[in-house]
C-alpha cells in the first residue's frame, strides 16, 4: 500500500462516538487508517500554541512542544512506510485539539509526503467552525470538503454529502408514528406547534430533545416528549434504535441551514419515511415523494401519510459510505 490515512479527533466523548459511527466503514480498517487523539501537552505548551503567541513568535519556539503531540508521533512513526500520508480533520476536531498553524506548517516542511484534508460536518458560520475557518483562511488544507452546498459555493469548497455508515441490519417493530431526536436550538416553536397539531390527528409523535432547562418552550409539554440536558446526551446507538422503531422520521433544521442532517441519511440508509422542512431534500438523488414529504409550514403536513404503513425502498447502495470519500481524496491528490 502506498498511502495511509490519519483521522484526527478531539477529546469530547459524545462527539467521538457519533463520528466513529458515521465513519465506521473506514475507521474499522486498521490497515489503511488510524485514529489520533491528543492528551494534555502542558500549560506552557498550551500558551505557546495560542494564536496570538504564535503570531508573535512566528513558531520559532515550537521545538519546545512539537514532539509532544500524538499527531507528530504518529506521522514520525509511519513516515518512511508510505508514499503519501493523508491527515483528515473535521471542523469539530479543533474544539479541543487546536493545533497551531505554525505547527501544521512545520509538519509539512518536515514530511513532504503529508497532505491535510478537512471535512466540515457543521456549517462554516457556526461557532464550532471558528478555528477551522482560521486555518482555512491561512490555506493550510490541501482539500476542503463541506456538507453544505451554500458554504461550498460561497467559499469555493468541495460539496460532499455527509459520510454515513450503516450500523444495523436487523428490523425493529414499529411502536410510534413519528420520531424526532435533536437539540431544541431555534426549533422549539416549530416542535411545539407540530406536537399540538399532531394530537388532533391522533398521531403518536415521540421526541428526545436536548434543551437548556432555563430557556425552553417545551417544558410544559407532557406528550411523549423527553427533555435532556446537555449533560444527559443519548448514545447515538440508542437514537438509531428509537428511530428504527418509528414509521416516519421527523427532521427539523436550524434556520439558514442548507445541508442535510443525519435524519435524512438515516431515512435513506434504513428505508424509512422522512418528514422534513429542509428544501435541500428536493435536490437529493434519492428524493421520492412517496417516501419523503417536504413542508414549509406545520399546517401543510399530511398526517394520514405520516401514519400510513408502507414498504419503503430507496435502492440505497452505500452511496454515502466514507469509503467513497477516501477514494475521492486519493483521486484529487494523486
Amino acid at each position: 500500500m502506498t498511502d495511509y490515512f490519519i483521522f484526527v479527533q478531539n477529546n469530547i466523548r459524545e462527539a467521538n462516538i457519533l463520528e466513529e459511527r458515521m465513519f465506521k466503514d473506514i475507521l474499522s480498517d486498521k490497515k489503511q487508517l488510524t485514529i489520533v487523539k491528543e492528551n494534555s501537552i502542558g500549560l506552557v505548551s498550551n500558551i505557546l500554541g495560542r494564536r496570538k503567541v504564535q503570531s508573535f513568535t512566528q513558531g520559532k519556539l515550537n521545538f519546545l512542544f512539537i514532539e509532544k503531540y500524538n499527531l507528530y508521533k504518529e506521522i514520525y512513526k509511519i513516515n518512511n512506510k508510505y508514499k503519501k500520508i493523508y491527515v483528515i480533520f473535521l471542523n469539530t476536531t479543533f474544539t479541543t485539539s487546536r493545533y497551531p498553524l505554525r505547527f501544521l506548517e512545520r509538519l509539512k516542511q518536515q514530511f513532504n509526503n503529508l497532505r491535510y484534508i478537512i471535512f466540515y460536518i457543521d456549517s462554516a458560520s457556526r461557532e464550532v467552525s471558528k478555528y477551522a475557518n482560521y486555518l482555512l483562511n491561512n490555506k493550510i488544507f490541501d482539500l476542503t470538503y463541506t456538507f453544505d452546498s451554500d458554504d461550498a459555493a460561497k467559499n469555493n469548497l468541495i460539496f460532499w454529502q455527509t459520510p454515513y455508515s450503516k450500523l444495523l441490519d436487523k428490523k425493529f417493530d414499529i411502536n410510534k408514528d413519528l420520531y424526532f431526536a435533536g437539540v431544541e436550538s431555534d426549533r422549539g416553536a416549530i416542535l411545539k406547534k407540530l406536537i399540538e397539531i399532531s394530537k388532533k390527528f391522533n398521531v403518536n409523535v415521540t421526541m428526545d430533545v436536548i434543551v437548556d432547562p432555563n430557556n425552553t418552550i417545551l417544558k410544559d409539554i407532557d406528550y411523549n416528549v423527553i427533555l435532556h440536558s446537555k449533560e444527559d446526551i443519548m448514545e447515538y446507538d440508542e437514537i438509531i434504535s428509537k428511530t428504527l422503531e418509528a414509521n416516519c422520521i421527523l427532521d427539523i433544521v436550524r434556520s439558514k441551514q442548507v445541508g442535510l442532517t443525519l435524519r435524512a441519511y438515516e431515512a435513506i440508509v434504513y428505508n424509512k419515511k422522512l418528514l422534513t422542512n429542509n428544501p435541500s431534500i428536493l435536490k437529493l438523488s434519492f428524493y421520492n415523494e412517496k417516501y419523503i414529504q417536504y413542508f414549509k409550514d406545520v399546517n401543510d403536513i399530511d398526517w394520514n401519510w405520516v401514519r400510513e404503513k408502507s414498504i419503503v425502498n430507496y435502492n440505497y447502495q452505500n452511496e454515502f459510505s466514507p469509503i467513497n470519500l477516501l477514494n475521492d481524496i486519493r483521486k484529487r491528490l494523486d
